[in-house]
């Protein structure tokens, strides 16, 4: 490349840079920044990757709904006792939440979307508010927000169609915990997500090394404020499940699980990884030897055990990705510790990088060595959708 056609690609790149600039100043300001904000994500995130809604009218989605109703009927039913062994429904006993929500509030399949589709928008929103609690950083806010947006914990609630999938509900749950500045609400977030799916119970690690962790990087008494409530959170969940094991003889099988299905997919452990948070990886990362650098070795190695807990049981089952967006919380431990150490220039490079790797590389989801679906963007569905008519 020429001298002069090398100054013209900088003169480019510039002019791109100061337009993309100037529209980011433009969203960031005034006092409502956080809707405008949220509303540009929304619309960024469903134009990269459209939900594919046409699949509902297929029998395989038809019998997935026709299998939870019978939950929302009676939420109380053992599933383990009607469905096959090793099914997703048979493990939707103790996913309590929204078979109750559904119950009372009469939701069939079009109310159940619905609500998580607003449950979606309100996770997002969460993110934009513990980013920029974290931070002090709009720009932070914004480039976490649309990190998250463009993986799987962002686009569960639009993109899981399927009937008896939670995720998007207890990953909100979860946030709304991080969020509150009450611990009375932050047991009460916690204790709903787990009952929303057990997997909240391993996330919140999480959520304790985070209100734990002091910024001078000493660990405070785990017996005060936000931090006993991840405990009482956790010790009521298990309480009641085993009380209601007891008093409805639920069966304690599990299937699916294990170390037989890791053995059967390690071929595909890297991408699993990835697509649970994709770029949002690099905050993690970069928030863990942040730690190492301002010699937290105890923080550090906390978060490492609860990182490697929760990779590992994600790994152990057949829906990989949808377990390890709930890795979600770890984002905001590294963005926390990555603040206590960097100026906030830096910070708001690296939330800007991984926002930009998540915006650029495709979504995708992975159930283990079943399949790899690419969240179409939505041009490409608009195509479909014109080829079928």
């Amino acid at each position: 490349m020429s001298s002069v056609e090398s100054r013209t690609v900088e003169r480019l790149y510039q002019r791109l840079r100061c337009r993309i600039d100037a529209g980011i100043d433009r969203i960031l300001s005034g006092p409502h920044w956080k809707l405008k904000a949220l509303f540009a994500v929304v619309v960024i995130a469903l134009f990269r990757a459209f939900p594919n809604y046409d699949a509902l009218q297929t029998n395989f989605f038809e019998t997935k709904w026709r299998d939870v109703q019978i939950k929302f009927d009676h939420p109380l039913i053992d599933t383990s006792r009607i469905f096959p062994a090793g099914s997703h429904e048979s493990n939707l006993t103790f996913r309590l939440t929204v078979p109750i929500l559904a119950h009372v509030f009469h939701l069939h399949e079009a109310g159940v979307l619905i609500f998580l589709a607003f449950v979606g928008v309100v996770l997002l929103y969460l993110v934009l508010k513990v980013a920029f609690t974290l931070s002090a950083s709009k720009r932070v806010a914004l480039f976490v927000c649309l990190t998250v947006a463009c993986t799987w914990p962002g686009e569960a609630a639009f993109h899981e169609l399927r009937g008896g999938y939670y995720d998007a509900l207890a990953l909100c749950l979860l946030l709304a915990a991080l969020a509150t500045p009450s611990s009375l609400l932050t047991a009460a977030f916690l204790f709903l997500a787990a009952w929303t799916d057990e997997r909240a119970l391993i996330a919140s690690l999480f959520v304790f090394l985070l209100y734990a962790c002091e910024s001078t990087g000493r660990l405070r008494r785990f017996l005060a404020g936000k931090p006993a409530a991840v405990v009482v959170a956790a010790a009521g969940y298990i309480a009641t499940r085993a009380y209601l094991t007891a008093t409805h003889s639920y069966s304690l099988t599990a299937g699916g699980v294990g170390l037989s299905v890791l053995a059967q997919q390690t071929n595909v452990i890297p991408l699993a990884i990835w697509t649970g948070l994709g770029g949002g990886w690099i905050l993690v990362v970069l928030g863990l030897l942040a730690l190492f650098r301002q010699k937290r070795y105890l923080a550090a190695a906390a978060f490492c055990a609860a990182l490697l807990a929760m990779i590992g049981a994600s790994l152990t089952v057949v829906d990989v990705t949808r377990s390890m967006a709930y890795c979600l919380p770890a984002v905001f431990v590294a963005l926390a510790a990555l603040s206590n150490s960097q100026g906030i220039k830096r910070v708001e490079k690296l939330a800007a990088i991984s926002a930009a790797i998540s915006l650029l590389v495709p979504t995708y989801y992975l159930e283990g060595s079943a399949g790899l679906w690419w969240l179409y963007p939505l041009p490409m569905q608009i195509a479909r959708w014109l080829h079928w008519f």
